[in-house]
């Protein structure tokens, strides 16, 4: 083995590809750690031999003989090693050998602690604290624990080898029993193909576990005894705030009592112990915080909420809040929960700040947007929507510009599973199904709430590899750590920096293994700087701004410019070119005609408007008008077009009958859509590399729902802060909307806030709007969102743009930028690592980016000709292929990289 290990870290140097015995790496791989030339012999055990030890280390600590028969002994040598477990729950194997080390208090004479002993000096390591040899390992663990009674000793215990193990790009599957459910961890197929989005917890586990970093789930109560939490519960600070006692068990014993179990669980439940499930952050802490009375439906006030969000706030990093406002309308948390969760981020963690991660909230087919709750937009709290099994955002997730990230969670309203996780015991929580075994401590459960804890428990992850990360760093991380998951989002835009973004789900599903990485050598972010541009004038707000113009011979006044109203997924921004228009009836089905770069009317009826409106994408429309049915003059703006693939808008029923009867006598018609709305415009000319930017806007509007809000960077990202909804209350009044969408990019230039009403004939005016924009301050004559000193240090000019990727490393310019990284270095070491992924399969992994392809292949002799067993396109941050075990034993196998 340890020949072999050289040999194998000598063919892993090439530049751009890497040999890997499979054999030598996938014993390596299932080993705990490796024992190097020992030497030992078996020999019957002393009479009466104790089977049990204590000794002391930094505090007493007892072990007992792995196997307490025949022990192994030897002749007093280096190498003869004893086996124990320590003596508790958790039974962690250790090596004891030969030798004794010991402690003992200043002043304090060794001969006369030794008395007479057996044991000889080998060494003073430093004052007062000796290597003192025994005969052997049996004999030093009893000398061990003789001189740890005594006062005089610090420490005493047998030298020892502790469990360590060769760390891989890819964990060994752990062996919970249920752990193939939990597909949010490791969606993929028995053979390693990859099924759809996952937060990678096995690349992140062989970095970190997330071992004792404390995570409060703030919520309906953890059952403390639940046997996949009781060691992640343990001398934890739990506390109730709704009676305000130290009893933070669930509120109640049903569905609503068992949520906090159930999101502890998705956190941090025991991984690898042999039972239930595993968190993602296997072997952190979890905080029981209670707010809810759920048998009453009833919730902490605002006095204990604000205790809440400050609670040992130096000792817990992590608040975990899978709850939110229940109304779609605006609402935001009183100045008590203000100064609470400011305290929290502002003195938290000695001013690093808590890092407070929440769902997005679950009333997405009410038009319910994130940025309409006080909690979720703050720009200081990571807010997380929800993707399903396939990638595709869920039907219920709450879309908003203020949203961060997604995760993973069911949706099976959809066809899509939910996600497993802890449950109250026995039949008392959400499962109630009587079993024999365990399954019913466990159930599926789907919502925001599944995908936040999702993300809490990432966080974990990071602060162990880096307890110095402020709040603002973990954002910026998980956005480098981050991956859209549906490529055929409509809504997906890349903005400045060349970060692509989606109101559905933010940057998109972090991948645990690279934020990890990231974390580990994470240059901190600069100060934040807060720049503020104030709009005090009066607007009148255009009533039902949102029109069709059509053109042709002798067109009807009441064609000439029809209100429209839009659905919610993408929408035709102030003007866009005419296009000819086609009416192609109810359009149930898929379109024969061409009608490429034209506008397809379309009546009502049958299917849903997505279908319809996709089908005329698919036949090369624009636009899509869709008319309501004859008689019919009533406005819907659909919740259900998030999907669409082109922009649509709704008309009446008469409007639709007149215009179709228009455009069947004059088929050279055309049609467009304009938008009529009230803008402020801000020139700003202060240089920050920008995070998050806000709009604070006042308005008398009788109708909040009527009005569309965004705001447009000088670099043409648009960020929508508002759209039209089913709100009938007024306003908005004094609120702040924020987004993530323009992170990195540049701040100079003209910013526009647009104001638009789309719905009902109601009139109003909009009396403040306010451009917040928070960054770091850079100089950037070039108005780039890259620092000049920086671009000059490595390019020698100003000529290389953000997104670029100078070095092909898959790294672009702005996230070597971001990293402390040289963006023109070559890759390193090109290297690679093979994992026992399954009994069956053989994980091959290796650094990876999507601008290049690679090439696995493969030989039974490392100098034999190799030959190519497959070829596989770039890919997010690590490439992958796997084999079968049985056909790979004793083969040799080399990735190379390779241009398209």
């Amino acid at each position: 083995m340890r020949s072999g290990n050289k040999h194998f870290r000598a063919l892993a140097q090439h530049k751009f590809s890497a040999i890997l015995p499979a054999a030598m790496i996938r014993t390596m791989s299932i080993c705990s750690g490796l024992l190097l030339g020992a030497s030992v012999v078996a020999a019957a055990a002393p009479a009466g031999g104790a089977e049990r030890f204590a000794f002391k280390e930094t505090t007493m600590r007892a072990y007992r003989l792995a196997d307490p028969g025949p022990r192994l002994l030897s002749v007093p040598r280096d190498d003869a090693w004893l086996a124990v477990v320590t003596d508790d729950r958790a039974a962690i194997p250790f090596k004891i050998g030969s030798r004794v080390v010991l402690q003992i208090k200043p002043g304090a004479d060794l001969r006369a602690v030794l008395g007479k002993s057996s044991l000889s000096v080998v060494e003073e390591a430093a004052p007062g604290l000796y290597i003192l040899q025994a005969r052997d390992a049996f004999a030093a663990a009893a000398e061990a624990q003789r001189l740890a009674a005594r006062p005089e000793v610090v420490t005493s215990h047998p030298e020892m080898k502790r469990p360590i193990k060769l760390h891989h790009e890819y964990a060994t599957r752990p062996n919970d029993s249920y752990f193939d459910r939990q597909w949010y961890l490791e969606n993929r197929a028995t053979n390693g193909t990859r099924l759809g989005p996952d937060v990678n917890a096995r690349a992140g586990w062989p970095l970190r576990l997330g071992t004792g970093v404390p995570v409060a789930v703030v919520d309906s109560g953890v059952e403390l005894t639940h046997p996949d939490l009781l060691a992640a519960v343990n001398a934890m600070p739990h506390y109730n705030f709704y009676y305000a006692i130290t009893n933070a068990g669930p509120s109640s014993l049903d569905s609503a009592g068992a949520h906090g179990t159930a999101v502890a669980g998705l956190v941090a439940a025991r991984g690898n112990n042999g039972l239930g499930i595993s968190g993602v952050a296997p072997r952190a802490s979890i905080a029981s915080w209670v707010i809810f009375e759920t048998a009453a439906n009833d919730v902490a006030g605002e006095g204990p909420l604000r205790d809440m969000f400050q609670y040992r706030s130096n000792t817990v990093p992590i608040q975990n809040h899978s709850w939110s406002f229940s109304s779609f309308q605006q609402l935001a948390p009183g100045v008590l929960q203000e100064v609470g969760i400011s305290n929290a981020i502002h003195l938290g963690r000695d001013g690093k700040g808590v890092i407070m991660v929440r769902s997005a909230g679950n009333d997405r087919q009410l038009m319910a947007n994130a940025n309409d709750d006080g909690y979720t937009k703050n720009p200081q709290v990571i807010a997380v929507g929800a993707v399903r099994k396939d990638g595709q955002v869920t039907s219920y997730s709450n879309p908003g510009a203020c949203l961060l990230l997604a995760a993973p969670s069911g949706d099976t309203s959809q066809g899509f599973g939910d996600a497993w996780t802890t449950d109250l015991q026995g039949t008392a929580g959400a499962n109630q199904a009587p079993s024999v075994t365990d399954a019913n401590d466990y159930r599926f459960f789907s919502g925001t709430s599944a995908s936040s804890p999702l993300v809490a428990g990432i966080v974990a992850l990071m602060l162990e590899a880096n307890p110095a990360l402020t709040y603002r760093d973990v954002q910026h991380i998980l956005i480098n750590a981050a991956r859209q998951t549906d490529p055929a989002d409509p809504l997906i835009k890349t903005n400045q920096a060349g970060y692509r973004i989606s109101p559905n789900v933010g940057f998109g599903v972090p991948d645990a293994g690279r934020a990890v990485r990231l974390a580990l050598s994470w240059p901190l972010r600069p100060a934040l700087t807060n720049l503020s541009f104030v709009n005090d004038e009066i607007h009148q707000i255009p009533n039902q701004g949102l029109r069709i113009e059509t053109f042709g011979s002798g067109v009807p006044l009441q064609l000439a410019s029809i209100i429209a109203v839009p659905g919610v997924g993408l929408h035709p921004e102030d003007l866009t070119p005419f296009f000819p228009v086609v009416d192609v009836g109810g359009a149930t089905a898929p379109i024969a005609e061409d009608l490429t770069g034209k506008a397809a009317l379309i009546r009502r009826g049958t299917n849903t408007f997505t279908e319809k409106i996709n089908h005329a994408a698919a036949a090369g429309a624009r636009l899509a008008i869709i008319a309501n049915l004859p008689g019919d003059n009533n406005y819907v703006v659909n919740s259900g077009t998030y999907r669409a693939a082109i922009p649509a808008l709704f008309i009446k029923g008469d409007d639709g009958v007149a215009l179709r009867a228009y455009v069947a006598t004059n088929a050279l018609t055309q049609v467009r859509s304009i938008l009529f709305a009230t803008t402020y415009t801000n020139h700003v000319n202060t240089a920050l590399s920008l995070e998050h930017v806000g709009v604070r806007i006042n308005t008398d509007h009788p109708y909040r729902g009527d009005l569309r809000i965004t705001v447009t960077s000088p670099a043409g990202t648009r960020s929508l802060l508002q759209p039209v909804n089913e709100d009938f209350s007024g306003g908005p009044f004094d609120w702040t909307y924020w987004s993530t969408h323009h992170f990195y990019e540049s701040s100079q230039g003209v910013w526009s806030i647009q104001v638009s009403d789309e719905n009902r004939n109601t009139f109003g005016n909009c009396l403040y709007a306010e451009l917040i924009l928070e960054g770091v301050p850079i100089t950037d004559a070039d108005r780039d969102g890259l620092d000049d000193a920086w671009e000059l240090a490595n390019f020698q000019n100003l000529a290389a743009g953000p997104s670029e990727d100078a070095d092909d490393d898959g790294e672009s310019n702005i996230a070597e930028f971001l990293q402390g990284t040289n963006p023109l270095t070559a890759p390193g070491p090109f290297l690679a690592s093979v994992t026992q992924w399954s009994p069956d399969f053989l994980r091959l992994g290796w650094p990876a980016n999507r601008n290049r392809n690679y090439q696995v292949l493969g030989a039974t002799n490392v100098t034999a000709p190799f030959m190519v067993i497959t070829n596989l396109p770039g890919s997010f941050d690590s490439g992958e292929w796997f084999t079968p075990t049985a056909t790979a034993w004793n083969q040799f196998f080399m990735i190379r990289s390779v241009l398209p």
